[in-house]
């Protein structure tokens, strides 16, 4: 379960052994593990020269779209103890040829100690579409847990049984944003248009954040002088829309 406005990431670590003998164009797996509700794994290929590591999305190809956007660092642990590190943005998607991502472990020999060779990969989740039916309980982390019962109030709202209030907006907005749910985001901005009790700085924010536009013309248009404009200015600049 993604966690809105935290960080989204998990780590995977595998230690691959008896790599000189590995058979040349042969698949070696690491175990599979699940995070955010999609099993992932490690797998190493060895070429001539050259090795390949790959991350490996398990969902399966079915009929309904998805996609997982990431960026992840790829390690290698070096012999004197460190780690070489690239880094690649991967989208995994059911459309997608191959739900992997290759890295080049240049020559294998300058990586294997004792035998082995150590990889791992550090996944940092960006977006997930296609995947709002299955958010239910299923938390990858402690802190997830926190936002149970926004994540029914959004199940509610995407199925159409939920009636909002400004105390669940916010949250709700968040994961609409977040899993592009974009008939949650227009009604939570219908919500905010005829019957939210914020404020108008509270709803601007939001029309700001979200990109709210009908929202936002509606506030502009309360909106009578300098000192009225500078009350409702984001105090977070990064959400402050230039345009006006």
């Amino acid at each position: 379960m993604l966690v809105v406005g935290a960080k989204n990431t998990f780590v995977m670590k595998h230690v691959f052994n008896d790599v000189a003998n590995m058979e040349v164009g042969k698949a070696y797996y690491g175990p599979e593990e699940e995070h955010f509700g999609v099993s992932w794994r490690i797998c190493m290929i060895r070429c001539p020269l050259r090795g390949y590591s790959l991350l490996e999305c398990l969902k399966p190809r079915e009929t309904n779209p998805w996609k997982i956007e990431t960026k992840i660092s790829s390690n290698i642990l070096k012999p004197n103890g460190n780690w070489r590190t690239s880094f690649i943005s991967h989208d995994f998607s059911q459309k997608s040829l191959e739900n992997a991502t290759f890295y080049d472990c240049e020559r294998t020999s300058r990586y294997v100690i004792d035998g082995t060779m150590t990889i791992k990969l550090e996944v940092e989740i960006q977006k997930m579409s296609g995947f709002e039916s299955q958010i239910l309980r299923k938390f990858d982390d402690v802190a997830a847990k926190e936002l149970s019962d926004v994540v029914l109030n959004f199940l509610e709202l995407i199925h159409g049984d939920s009636l909002l209030e400004d105390s669940a907006t916010v949250g709700i907005l968040k994961l609409a944003d977040y899993f592009d749910a974009k008939s949650a985001i227009a009604r939570c901005e219908r919500f905010l248009l005829e019957n939210s009790k914020n404020s108008i700085k509270d709803k601007f924010n939001l029309a700001i954040q979200y990109k709210l536009e009908k929202l936002k013309e509606k506030c502009m248009s309360k909106l009578e002088t300098h000192a009225d404009i500078l009350s409702i200015v984001p105090e977070d600049p990064m959400f402050f829309d230039h345009s006006l």
